[in-house]
């Protein structure tokens, strides 16, 4: 009995000084709560994620705390787009910038000021780009390459990482797969309109018509409202998406004036693949 209990005492001081001496998870930073979802696709919970934008909050406003600009100087990796102003300026404010992997990384970017009448077919570099990246299946599937090149650059034996990363790209490309298919039916619509412009990408990948009310943090003149309304009448908007971080007052009044029906879309969730799927059965208008 005596033997047992100092074996278990044993075990229970090396467990104790294994975590002192750095077992416990590291800690990884991303960006926005979609990029934990990609990570945590590829490492598991080896880390600690956390997410700097909190539930709720709009990231082209978001400012990072005093706590939380520590907590990425002190984070293994960080994982950003790199393209909204906040990500910016805290590369800038780390001691150890190159830390910071940039997802947007072999993405053709859109300039986030062109006219998102048509299907978005526009290059851009970092500054000004649109970077709700993550909202297509195409863009994530290059995301997900980038973010596992930096993860195998510290972790090169990990085979788990490398399983868990394929089966993420098969994931990818299957939604890819169902989404062109989806879009290709004749009875799909192609058009929809939403406040703030947050799937810009998602429509030049699928060759579809994305008309905000919103366009660079801007609501539209009196005179681009009427034409956008009377656009929307002559494609047959049935629906306007809006997101819960922006104000619903314009999406009612012009659901009101035209027909439609208000409908809250999620693009900031942490279930990627399951939102998109739900966003293209909105647009297609096959929804159950």
């Amino acid at each position: 009995m005596k033997t047992t209990i100092l074996v278990l005492i044993g075990v229970l001081f090396l467990g104790c000084a294994g975590r002192e001496n750095g077992a416990s998870k590291d800690a990884i930073v991303v960006s926005i709560e979609p990029l934990k979802w990609l990570i945590e696709s590829i490492v598991g919970d080896d880390f600690e994620v956390t997410v700097l934008v909190p539930a709720g909050a709009g990231p082209e406003t978001f400012e990072p705390t005093p706590a939380q600009v520590e907590a990425a100087e002190n984070a293994r990796l960080i994982f950003s787009t790199c393209l909204i102003d906040f990500e910016r300026e805290l590369v800038g404010r780390l001691a150890r910038p190159e830390r910071m992997a940039d997802l947007s990384e072999g993405i053709q970017l859109i300039d986030s000021q062109h006219d998102t009448h048509d299907n978005g077919d526009h290059n851009h570099h970092h500054h000004g780009a649109d970077p709700h990246i993550w909202t297509s299946p195409r863009a994530l599937l290059k995301m997900a390459q980038t973010a596992y090149r930096k993860i195998y650059e510290i972790y090169p034996d990990s085979a788990s990482y490398s399983a868990s990363y394929a089966r993420l790209t098969e994931r990818l490309t299957e939604l890819d797969e169902t989404l062109t298919v989806r879009f290709s039916r004749p009875e799909a619509a192609r058009s929809f309109m939403i406040f703030h412009p947050g799937l810009t990408y998602f429509a030049r990948d699928y060759e579809l018509r994305q008309i905000p009310l919103e366009i660079d943090g801007k609501e539209l003149s009196v005179r681009q409202l009427q034409e956008t309304m009377e656009l929307a009448k002559s494609e047959k908007i049935t629906k306007i998406f809006y997101q819960r971080e922006f104000p619903v007052t314009m999406v009612e009044v012009v659901a009101a004036e035209i027909g439609a029906e208000p409908v809250e879309i999620d693009i900031l969730g942490y279930d990627v693949i399951g939102n998109i799927l739900k966003i293209s059965e909105l647009i297609a208008g096959t929804e159950q």
